[in-house]
């Protein structure tokens, strides 16, 4: 039954990931927890494994699978421009948009100078992500001067005619923050979007519980600060324990493929069909889904039916499966929730 199942779902994207580039910041949330480590594979190298996938997809007529290219841990890095230009030929998805987070710094003038040279590339939008207001945003980020860095970014944004978008994290000790953070922001034109978001619950982000905000400290935000948190997809442990057992939650539709470029596996991405590798991927993706139990049953022996603090479905869904996990060391999950191995996520 459950291969059945996956059968029906549809592949909607492939994510390549080369972690080729360090990072300036060392983010308490980071995403990764790799630690660091540097893939040794040249960019040039990577970027041919992508090119390999957009030609298969291509000859498959497979239009609506999408093909994403990131760098990392910061796309600061010397082929950025190089980078920029083939994924906006390619036609990759967000090949308009970037991350600032990480980037070296940079003179107000530099900053203008190399945006505009993004600009010219393709580049339309840039992203920011905020922890806090001054040397709170700053101890959470791991860098002196990072917030100051990215106003000067969101102004350097503006000046060059270009749009900015805006992720501010939620946290216990700092919603009261919030107010004065929104008004330093809205001072600079150019925003096109903003949202409050807590973490995620993976990488570094599964170590910060004790930060993670609950429903009383949404509840005190003013409405003109709430209204950029999206309240469907971000709900008490409570609210989804209540909406699991109503049966409330959609199924999974799609699948999708993360796929780090490693020196480790280069020559397989290299020389394996795309069609061998995916097969691959959803093959170990099932047989460890038939060792794992329901949502509803996680939920049943896992959930805290009170719990007030503020996840995603998807970040409660890891949890409680990494909880399982460690009273079942015999299943092997390697990869499911590693962030440096190959892995298939569904939505």
């Amino acid at each position: 039954m459950l291969e059945a199942k996956q059968s029906k779902m549809k592949d909607a994207s492939v994510n390549f990931f080369w972690l080729g580039v360090s990072c300036h910041c060392r983010c308490r949330h980071c995403l990764l927890n790799s630690g660091g480590r540097i893939s040794t594979v040249p960019y040039e190298n990577a970027r041919r494994v992508v090119e390999r996938f957009l030609h298969w997809r291509d000859a498959q007529e497979a239009n609506d699978l999408t093909i994403n290219f990131a760098v990392g841990y910061s796309c600061d890095f010397p082929q950025l421009v190089e980078h920029v230009k083939f994924c906006t030929r390619s036609r990759l998805s967000g090949a308009n948009s970037l991350q600032a987070g990480g980037w070296r710094r940079r003179s107000e003038e530099e900053l203008r100078e190399f945006l505009s040279v993004l600009k010219s590339a393709g580049v339309s939008k840039v992203g920011l992500s905020f922890y806090g207001i001054g040397k709170s945003h700053d101890d959470f980020a791991g860098r002196k001067g990072d917030f100051d860095l990215l106003l000067n970014i969101a102004q350097a944004v503006a000046d060059c005619g270009m749009q900015r978008f805006e992720t501010i994290f939620l946290r216990k000790g700092f919603t009261g923050e919030l107010p004065a953070l929104l008004h330093e922001l809205e001072s600079i034109p150019g925003c096109c979007s903003r949202s409050l978001s807590p973490f995620d619950y993976r990488g570094r982000g599964k170590l910060l519980e004790e930060v993670r905000p609950t429903l009383a400290d949404i509840e005190a935000l003013p409405d003109h600060v709430l209204q950029f948190l999206n309240r469907k997809g971000y709900k008490t442990e409570r609210e989804w324990v209540q909406s699991i057992a109503t049966g409330a939650i959609p199924e999974k539709k799609y699948r999708h493929y993360f796929i780090p470029i490693w020196d480790e596996n280069i020559e397989e991405l290299d020389t394996l069909a795309p069609d061998t590798i995916l097969l691959r991927l959803r093959q170990r993706d099932n047989r460890l889904n038939e060792s794992l139990p329901s949502l509803a049953d996680l939920a049943n022996v896992f959930a805290d039916p009170d719990g007030e603090r503020l996840y995603a479905l998807r970040d409660l869904e890891w949890k409680w499966q990494g909880m399982y996990l460690d009273q079942h060391p015999e299943i092997n999950a390697s990869g499911r929730f590693d962030d440096l191995s190959e892995c298939v996520l569904k939505k």
